[in-house]
């Protein structure tokens, strides 16, 4: 624990104002204005009027707009707040430099002028990125006088609705402190109600902002009492998450994980003392349901976890609670882990399902725990599962080949407190795995790993016999490693595609060739369903077959995502695209299909053939004729993935404006960095003359590619960089008096 100076110890002050007199560096009202929080946080009457008129329509880019609407945008501002969270326990950001430090800071504050004008619209977020260690100094309780510049955080790299009020703070200058009893310091005590609207559509009914409030309630310390846990997700080594409400099937909440004790993937990258992160025996672990009491800190930052429930999605406040203090489990009920098959059953065979189970509640005992099963075939009950000493077993009967089984547990204590565990299901099969699809689909159709997927973390289970038939659709290096795509039916349905993972060494397989695969292991990496040590022989060579041609709408929404896993692993094509986001982070970016533009899907230039920079050549606005790759799932989102440069399209629009603009482009450089050759594919949007020449950084041309009259329509030319010395060049194509450019970078 970190003591408070002696200075305030010696002298406690409870302020009931801001103090008067301008801290900030400037004239008052000409560099700097002396505001609220409150005053931050209002958005125009007109603005909140559109939100609740089309609430069941909206899009990220509407709220987005009718939101980050402050008056104070992006100005110098002054007011004066108590500090309500620790800033040791600020856990958003990564840690940078030796000893690791904070990359930033984030601290919320209440306006002291909430004595007087009450608490509605008075919450504020500090975000210090300026690692002069300032913040880190102050104390909960401080009243500081805080000169900054408003710059609220959007959510999704700019794209997404979520809009969270931010200072990014000048200086820091703290003029008293106020006690624990202080009414600046409680909570304001709500309903999820209160904070949430249930709306529904024609697809789905979930919560989403009550706009009315919105203002009201923008980063406001609040407290819910009595609040059902509807969903408790664990990660003992990631950021746990949880769902809650307060009224039985009305409006929910997430909870949010700004602070190092409420996110367990933080351990060990900060020390404690002085950071407050867990300890690694001790994770922060919610239970899967029951009754708390929670308080935190409310942000509208596009949650997007594993329990969202927003409309539309991210919609939703995040509740972040900071202390340990502000967790408080009331009642418990039991817990719960189940054990399924460890292997593929055959229809022979009645499955053992084990469940330990424990009293949630200290005190109690477990009266009952019982198996709910049910078929694909038709068949299903209920069977008593006996045990003791806290382990419970019971079988399932055996059931016919290739039949689903989906069960859950049911544990109630002698309180009555009941707990159901999510739906689990196994796949029952007699011999060979016969096709992609027995080993991609799901129970209910929706994402999921495969039910003959038996490994751990990202390493696969046992190899299994297979008689498959299948077509090599792509093959690509990714890193190190060598990656295909493979497709067993001509007719392109949904679950027939798969990944296929051959580690470092290249295979002797080209695209068109007809392969038998006669075993296999399955794996789950990184949630993509793969299969890896793959036997196999060359039957002969052909065409591959074609790409299914989808509809980004397909894939959009809580629907989309089933659709989505189904083409996992097949080569899809979307026709007439428009870039949404050039720039999505890590080299990706994100389109639509010209008739959805809303429903973006991301592109992931996993490929080595795919340059980094290859988005620098999108812009957004601009259309393209087709994107096609391969179904991925990275990082919660399903996305394309390009094999190769011609899987992107010819601009059929721009953004751009003038006689010449987009004329002439350089569309990739592949590889790039490159040791020896490289192919250059450039653009042509009118037919013409045209020049490619590579440049070194003093401007002296050093090769020419190609140069003549050219059609409109892609080219290539090849770039040998043997007689080039290790550096970075420039590659420049004029055309039609139009230039592009692009970096080379030479290795050796």
């Amino acid at each position: 624990m970190r003591s408070a100076p002696l200075l305030l110890l010696a002298a406690l002050v409870v302020l009931a104002a801001p103090r008067a007199e301008a801290q900030c560096t400037g004239v008052p009202g000409t560099d700097f204005q002396i505001v609220t929080a409150r005053q931050i946080n209002q958005i125009p009457q007109a603005n909140v009027d559109f939100l609740n008129a089309n609430e069941a329509t909206l899009t990220a880019e509407q709220i987005r707009d009718n939101i980050n609407t402050s008056p104070y945008l992006n100005q110098q501002v002054q007011f004066t707040g108590v500090v309500l969270t620790d800033p040791y326990s600020s856990g958003n950001a990564s840690p940078v430099g030796t000893p690791p430090v904070p990359g930033r800071v984030h601290l919320f504050m209440r306006d002291v002028s909430a004595l007087t004008d009450g608490n509605a619209g008075m919450g504020i977020q500090l975000v210090d990125a300026r690692g002069d260690g300032q913040i880190l100094s102050l104390l909960i309780g401080d009243e500081v006088v805080v000169c900054g510049i408003v710059s609220p955080f959007v959510s999704g790299g700019g794209n997404g609705p979520g809009v969270t009020m931010q200072i990014a703070p000048n200086s820091l200058t703290v003029t008293g402190s106020y006690p624990a009893t202080s009414p600046l310091r409680q909570p304001v005590v709500v309903t999820v109600d209160d904070l949430h609207d249930l709306v529904t559509t024609s697809t789905q009914t979930g919560s989403q902002i009550d706009w009315n409030r919105y203002a009201e309630f923008n980063n406001q310390f609040v407290r819910l009492n009595s609040a059902t846990l509807v969903q408790g997700v664990p990660q003992p080594s990631g950021r746990p998450d949880m769902l809650l409400e307060t009224t039985n099937g009305g409006t929910q909440i997430n909870s949010g994980t700004l602070s190092l004790r409420f996110r367990n993937d933080r351990v060990g990258q900060y020390p404690n003392p002085p950071y407050n992160t867990r300890d690694a025996n001790d994770p922060f672990t919610p239970p899967a349901t029951g009754v708390v009491n929670i308080q935190g800190y409310l942000t509208f930052s596009g949650y997007d976890g594993p329990t969202n429930y927003a409309v539309p999605a991210n919609a939703n406040w995040v509740l972040n609670p900071f202390a340990d203090e502000d967790f408080e489990i009331a009642i418990a009920p039991p817990i719960v882990t189940v054990s399924g098959p460890t292997a593929t059953p055959t229809s022979t065979m009645a499955v053992t399902i084990t469940a330990d189970v424990a009293a949630g509640t200290a005190g109690n005992t477990i009266s009952t725990v019982v198996l709910n099963y049910s078929s694909t075939t038709g068949g299903g009950g209920q069977v008593a599962m006996t045990g003791s000493g806290g382990v419970y077993t019971a079988q399932i009967p055996a059931q016919p080949s290739l039949a689903f089984v989906t069960y859950t547990i049911t544990a109630t204590d002698n309180q009555g407190a009941s707990f159901t565990t999510d739906p689990q299901s196994y796949r029952v099969l007699d011999g060979p795995i016969p096709s992609f699809s027995v080993i991609q689909r799901t129970a209910d159709g929706m994402p999921g790993p495969s039910p003959f997927y038996f490994g751990t973390g990202n390493n696969p289970g046992p190899a299994v016999p297979f008689n498959i038939n299948a077509v090599v659709q792509a093959i690509f290096q990714s890193g190190t490693s060598y990656y295909g795509i493979l497709q067993d039916d001509t007719t392109l349905q949904p679950w027939s595609g798969m990944w296929a993972f051959f580690g470092s060494t290249a295979p002797a397989l080209t695209v068109g060739d007809r392969i038998t695969i006669t075993e296999a292991a399955i794996n789950e990496r990184f949630d993509v369903t793969q299969i890896q040590n793959i036997v196999f022989s060359v039957g002969g060579g052909g065409s591959p077959y074609p790409y299914k041609e989808l509809t980004t709408d397909l894939l959009a929404g809580s629907a989309g995502s089933g659709t989505a896993e189904q083409h996992e692993g097949m080569m899809v094509r979307f026709n007439n695209v428009v870039i949404v986001n050039p720039d999505a982070g890590f080299g990706e970016w994100t389109f639509a299909s010209q008739s959805a533009p809303t429903a973006a899907l991301g592109a992931d230039d996993l490929s080595n053939e795919i340059p980094v920079d290859f988005n620098a050549m999108f812009a957004a606005g601009q259309g393209r004729a087709f994107m096609q790759g391969a179904m991925y799932f990275s990082f919660g989102a399903y996305k394309l993935v390009p094999i190769t440069p011609t899987d992107v399209g010819m601009i059929t629009s721009s953004t751009e404006s003038g006689p010449n603009a987009g004329a002439a482009r350089i569309a990739s450089i592949a590889p790039n960095p490159t040791t020896g050759t490289a192919r250059v594919r450039f653009e042509l949007d009118r037919p013409g003359e045209a020049r490619l020449s590579v440049y070194d950084v003093m401007g002296r041309e050093v090769a020419v590619l190609a140069t003549g009259t050219f059609a409109a329509d892609a080219h290539e030319a090849m770039v040998d960089v043997s007689a080039l010395a290790s550096g970075v060049y420039v590659v420049r194509l004029q055309a039609d008096g139009a230039a592009s450019t692009a970096r080379l970078s030479v290795v050796r």
